[in-house]
């Protein structure tokens, strides 16, 4: 991974879940996720699960933080992923 060998890690340090419905045996699922804002010292990725029929089966967000990956002190996003979130915002 480009981002570890930069020398960052992404601990997850938040996580949030609405369910809405259930997801039946057999049922195929499609996860939609998305990044609203570009990053600086964390990135937040908003997902939602759906069913075939289109139905929103749960939505929430993880919240991923910068660390150095050697003093485990907060950084910003590296670059070269922060290229890649602005192009595709």
């Amino acid at each position: 991974n480009k981002i570890e060998e930069a020398g960052v890690v992404l601990p997850v340090v938040g996580v949030e879940c609405r369910y809405r419905q259930s997801a039946k045996m057999g049922d195929r699922i499609r996860i939609v996720s998305m990044i609203d804002k570009v990053p600086l010292a964390k990135l937040v990725v908003n997902s939602k699960v759906f069913n075939q029929s289109g139905e929103l089966l749960c939505e929430g967000k993880v919240t991923l933080g910068f660390l150095d990956a050697n003093t485990r002190r907060p950084v910003r996003c590296p670059d070269s992923l922060l290229k890649v979130i602005e192009e595709r915002i």
